[in-house]
């Protein structure tokens, strides 16, 4: 973030792992995420409550502290500017906690900006799977998307493509080199 800051164009920064994957073409991507100024992180309250015991000097309460998506996540400008620019006061603070992709920005930034609630959505742009079972709750044919053990996808139909289009995800997670997909369908 702090060598994306230096181009003053930049207006939106969007954590991504390696097994992320847009699903959608640039055009409609580009238009989504700058449809408007606010950030977009997918909270999820109080998930992993354990995680902020291991926050060292934590600077909100315990039953404030949050969950959330750490790959899709789209920050705006001055999140991005507020998060680099308190790097270091939280960086120790935080060394101990497990998966910290999926707390810190968050709730630093519940802390850092009393306009929080208003410039952030809390939309999910990316699609993951956690559990076999989450395919139920998505309504999606478990024959469309095919995982392995570790919940990795094998393969994602045409048809998975559209219903997780229509469900608003722009970005589809837990794919790899060998993932069965139609690339030439989702830049089409």
């Amino acid at each position: 973030m702090k060598e994306a800051l230096k181009d003053p164009l930049n207006t939106k920064f969007i954590l991504v792992s390696d097994s992320c994957i847009t699903i959608v073409s640039f055009d409609i991507f580009y238009n989504e995420v700058m449809k408007d100024k606010k950030s977009r992180i997918n909270i999820h309250r109080n998930n992993n409550p354990e995680r902020y015991d291991n926050i060292t000097n934590p600077s909100f309460p315990k039953n404030e502290f949050t969950k959330h998506s750490g790959s899709g996540l789209i920050l705006n400008r001055k999140h991005a500017e507020l998060i680099v620019s308190q790097l270091d006061t939280y960086r120790k603070d935080w060394k101990n906690v497990t998966v910290p992709d999926e707390h810190y920005f968050g709730n630093i930034l519940r802390v850092l900006d009393s306009d929080f609630n208003s410039s952030v959505s809390l939309n999910k742009t990316t699609f993951d799977i956690w559990s076999k079972d989450y395919l139920d709750t998505t309504k999606i044919n478990n024959d469309d998307i095919i995982t392995d053990s570790y919940i990795n996808i094998k393969k994602i139909s045409n048809n998975a493509i559209d219903e997780l289009r229509d469900k608003n995800f722009i970005l589809a997670r837990k794919i790899d080199s060998n993932t069965e997909i139609d690339i030439h369908y989702i830049c089409g």
